[in-house]
């Protein structure tokens, strides 16, 4: 597939809230976001500073077709850091509600116990490599929401709890 690298001035205003299109021009591009992400470590390409270029450029082609946006874990270890105040959370939010909004919902992950969205794809992947081999997960715990996570080890790990028996 061909991308096109024509800037859409129009693009970033498109699919920001007023307020991060707002915060996201505070950016000096000093870099210091990129520092503290923990998946620059872990991922060659990816950096936070990237992902605003390519929105405020306008490079709406590279955003869409692009799983970097997918990746954010939203530590907040961006947002920490910043000089400007940059709230690099909300900006990634908005992003990926407005690519929902257009239907690309591939990278969306939902809990297999409660079906709430909980993750995606490209951050999973990230997680499973982080896993020691000889580490054993319970079956499809990546694939659970936080919430039903912790009643699900609860329910292994004490089974009477909860249920009334004393």
């Amino acid at each position: 597939m061909k991308l096109s690298v024509t800037p859409d001035p129009k693009f970033g205003l498109e699919i920001l809230t007023p307020q991060n299109a707002a915060n996201i021009r505070g950016c000096i591009q000093c870099g210091k976001c990129s520092s503290v992400c923990p998946l620059v470590r872990h991922r060659e390409h990816y950096s936070p500073i990237e992902v605003v270029k390519s929105v405020t450029l306008g490079l709406k082609d590279i955003v869409l077709s692009s799983d970097e946006i997918w990746l954010c874990l939203t530590c907040q270890a961006c947002t920490k850091i910043c000089p400007a105040g940059i709230k690099f959370q909300n900006f990634m939010d908005d992003l990926r509600e407005a690519l929902k909004g257009k239907g690309v919902t591939d990278y969306i992950l939902r809990c297999k116990r409660c079906g709430k969205e909980f993750t995606t794809t490209p951050i999973l992947k990230f997680a499973e490599k982080l896993i020691p081999k000889e580490v054993k997960v319970y079956e499809d715990y990546l694939m659970l929401c936080p919430q039903c996570k912790a009643y699900v080890l609860l329910d292994k790990s004490a089974p009477w709890y909860g249920r009334g028996i004393i």
